[in-house]
Parts: C-alpha cells; structure tokens; sequence
C-alpha cells in the first residue's frame, strides 16, 4: 500500500479530525519533496531522502529510544551515514543521528 500526502498542508487540514502527526508529514513531504519512505520487516520509516538519508517525523517535544527504533535499524541495515528525526523540540542528537526542530530540517536535508 502506498502512502498518499496532499501537496499542499493545508489539505491535510480537511480531514476529518487529522492527528497532528499526519499534518506535520503532510507538510514535511512537500517542503522535501519527498516520494520515498521505508518499510519492511514490520518496521518503517517515515521518509527516505536522496542521498539515503531517513527522516521520521515525531509530532511531541519529545523522543524516546523506542521511537527511533525502526529508524536505528534502517541506518545500520542500509549503511546510511545518518538519520533525522524532526520534531517539536530542541537540537540534539542520539548515537547514530539528529534531533532536528522542525524549523531547522529544510536547512539540514538541502
């Protein structure tokens, strides 16, 4: 099955009662222009930038380990240099990628 994105955010505001995370990967999908995501071994990633680079998308000010696990065993199965996780919180990191605000992530995958 294929993930649908509208192109345009403020579509994603039509549903009925969207999560926010839908909203936020609505909007992250356009502004990358992204058509890839990952998933496979009951494991996904949200998205797969060019070069392989995977971006999961976290609607909390806040990440826990068992979140960014798919994430984690994409990078080490696909031997990407890194991963991104944007969300609502501030700058950081984890052992093998960012914690990138939203605001920041067009900077960092361009």
């Amino acid at each position: 099955m294929n993930r649908v994105y509208p192109y345009n955010v403020a579509l994603a505001l039509s549903f009925n009662d969207p999560e926010k995370n839908q909203v936020y990967e609505s909007f992250v999908a356009g502004a990358l222009n992204t058509e890839h995501y990952w998933r496979g071994w009951a494991r996904e990633v949200d998205f797969v930038t060019s070069p392989l680079k995977p971006v999961e998308i976290k609607s909390s000010d806040r990440v826990f380990h068992h979140e960014i696990r798919n994430l984690e065993y994409f990078i080490s199965k696909f031997s990407a240099e890194e991963g991104v996780v944007a969300y609502s919180g501030a700058a950081g990191s984890f052992n093998k990628g960012k914690l990138i605000p939203f605001a920041e992530l067009f900077a960092y995958t361009s």
